[in-house]
């Protein structure tokens, strides 16, 4: 075998090892970034969209509450501004493994409180049982309303996520850092190098575009059972999220490393018209 054709049986290996480490270090990131950021979740989960829907269910069930109770809507409304776990969102408690169904036996206790307050300040006489009653209908059409359920599999995914994180993305860049420096030693021609690293570049982002297309072709991520649907709807979205950007990731490696392949060509073809 010559030696012309044993660097390109090794430039292609090369290729592969960088194609792998980009993909593991861009994709690593890039899930980081969205699905398994915190901040990034809170952001969509608290969407205007999502929060509209959800403050409309819980009227609609306070509405219905209060007819039958003959307590104010406005008396079931004040839990926002008492209610501290209010502040700590569902997202939140998906990070940190707390219970995301919202409801609890203070949340019951607090729309009792309420309620009391109310009838008690203006002398209205009740029936402690079914004041207890309305208030564990409210503690449930609170958590029908803001909490969610079936999170297992997502928390678990998330904390897979943040877990190895650190381990796919160092090995990615390990990866790419071998595949750079033995194209360098394997060619010694400056040239060379450039345009044999800008090729596996190439490789490396048709990679991240073909990879990430099959994720959003397949709908990967859409078969979450969260509830309520509009919760598995924001998370298929965020996934989604994640593949698009890992497209446009490729799509600027692809441009940036074809203009330095060009650049090489017709360099090449200059020198041999030279």
């Amino acid at each position: 075998m010559s030696l012309r054709s044993s660097r390109k049986i090794l430039c292609v290996l090369f290729t592969v090892i960088i194609a792998i480490g980009g993909l593991l270090t861009v994709g690593s990131v890039a899930v980081r970034c969205t699905i398994g950021s915190q901040e990034y979740m809170e952001k969509i989960f608290n969407s205007d969209t999502v929060k509209t829907m959800q403050d409309e269910h819980f009227k609609k069930r306070l509405e219905v509450i209060a007819s039958k109770s003959d307590i104010p809507f406005h008396v079931f409304e004040a839990v926002f501004s008492m209610d501290e776990s209010y502040s700590e969102s569902v997202v939140k408690r998906v990070f940190t493994g707390g219970d995301t169904s919202m409801f609890s036996r203070d949340k019951i206790d607090l729309f009792e409180e309420l309620c009391t307050e109310y009838l008690e300040g203006n002398n209205i006489s009740y029936n402690a049982d079914q004041i207890h009653n309305t208030a564990l209908e409210a503690a449930l059409a609170y958590a029908d309303s803001y909490g969610v359920n079936n999170t297992e599999s997502v928390t678990e995914f998330i904390n897979q996520i943040v877990m190895n994180f650190g381990k796919f993305a160092s090995t990615g860049m390990v990866l790419l850092a071998i595949g750079i420096v033995l194209i360098n030693i394997v060619f010694s021609e400056r040239r060379a190098q450039i345009k044999y690293t800008a090729s596996a570049f190439i490789a490396c982002g048709l990679n991240l575009i073909f990879f990430s297309a099959a994720g959003l072709i397949f709908g990967i991520g859409r078969d979450s059972d969260i509830v309520p649907q509009i919760y598995s709807v924001v998370s298929s979205r965020a996934m989604s999220t994640t593949f698009l950007m890992m497209i446009i990731i490729g799509l600027i490696i692809v441009a940036a490393s074809g203009f330095v392949t060009y650049k090489c060509f017709k360099s090449d073809q200059k020198e041999k018209r030279g």
